[in-house]
């Protein structure tokens, strides 16, 4: 991209060339000085090109992590140093895919050839969480700063070096297995209604940061959750070891064993964050409610075979109760192993 100044002192050479061409009324001792202006304003394109701007931020805290409003707050230093004199870097800077953002303390300074400016900033960042594993999720927080000018009026390089996060901040609950800082190119698909751009799209730099955290104590936060599940499962197995014939506690178990399910589901759902994807949670809810449901139907099954009234019927009906107990609970329990070491 080239910046509207060069464009519009390449545009006044080219009209002169064609004047110069039209008319015959300029001397052939002009040229030179036409030719010395184009090689002035390439000159001028590729040193305003060379421009570059070096931030950097020291990250203090990232808190209130709020997974059903899709967000979270970040509060750290930036930083930028820059050579040309004529701008204010911190009013040019902002926080894109944020709710809201706030600059602090801004101070600019010389030093020596450079300026050196730093503000506070704090944003309420945008995120779309990702809690079909939950607990044993891992998040990618990525956070980009913006800026006003295109990429042909200066380069952005990352200050790696000197951007951290302050060794002392926890987010609790979580590690912080990862953190990069590094320089990105943004383009838009719009020229936002500039009439030197051409093509459709701009290209705007920005520096990117981007964190990798992972939840702790993920076990004992499933084991929090589907202990009502447990519960309710083996409520509901206890019909196995009851007379086909007593159908007010052989099906009034399996009743009792799902409410407690559906109880649990409801609990569950306030503290697992809300999504339209099937998460870790909810396949366990459902592997539940399934077998509660075979266990009616066995249960129905086992009484026809008993009501026939001899005695190898009710022979067959204790061992069909004895081979579905095993067969219900291996279901379960294979279930229950199988999602969680996937999602592990």
């Amino acid at each position: 991209m080239i910046s509207k100044n060069i464009l519009t002192t390449i545009n006044n050479i080219l009209k002169t060339l064609a004047k110069t061409n039209k008319t015959g009324s300029q001397s052939r001792a002009s040229l030179p000085l036409i030719f010395f202006c184009a090689i002035a304003s390439f000159h001028s394109l590729h040193a305003q090109n060379n421009k570059e701007v070096s931030t950097g931020v020291f990250i203090n805290s990232i808190y209130d992590l709020d997974f059903p409003g899709e967000s979270y707050n970040i509060d750290m230093w930036v930083w930028c140093t820059y050579s040309d004199t004529t701008i204010q870097m911190n009013e040019w800077i902002e926080f894109p895919n944020t709710k809201e953002y706030n600059f602090s303390n801004a101070v600019i300074e010389s030093r020596g050839e450079l300026q050196w400016m730093t503000m506070r900033a704090n944003g309420e960042i945008i995120k779309k969480w990702d809690v079909r594993k939950f607990p044993f999720d891992h998040q990618e927080l990525n956070i980009a700063l913006g800026y006003s000018f295109d990429t042909a009026t200066f380069q952005v390089k990352a200050d790696a070096i000197n951007s951290k996060i302050d060794p002392d901040f926890k987010l609790e609950g979580w590690r912080i297995d990862n953190i990069e800082f590094k320089r990105n190119i943004k383009t838009y698909q719009t020229t936002f209604g500039d009439p030197l751009l051409t093509g459709g799209t701009s290209v705007y730099p920005e520096f990117d940061i981007d964190i990798s955290i992972y939840r702790m104590d993920s076990v004992m936060t499933l084991m929090k959750l589907i202990l009502g599940l447990i519960i309710a499962f083996t409520i509901s197995c206890c019909v196995f070891f009851i007379k086909p014939t007593n159908t007010d506690p052989r099906f009034g178990l399996c009743v009792g064993g799902l409410f407690t399910a559906v109880g649990n589901k409801y609990i569950t759902d306030s503290a697992v964050p809300a999504t339209n994807q099937m998460t870790l949670i909810d396949y366990l809810h459902l592997i539940t409610f399934i077998c509660i449901f075979l266990i009616v139907i066995q249960s129905v099954i086992s009484l026809l075979i008993y009501e026939r009234d001899t005695d190898s019927a009710k022979l067959l009906s204790k061992k069909f109760d004895r081979i579905s107990f095993l067969f219900v609970v291996l279901i379960f329990i294979s279930s229950f192993v199988g999602f969680t070491l996937h999602a592990m």
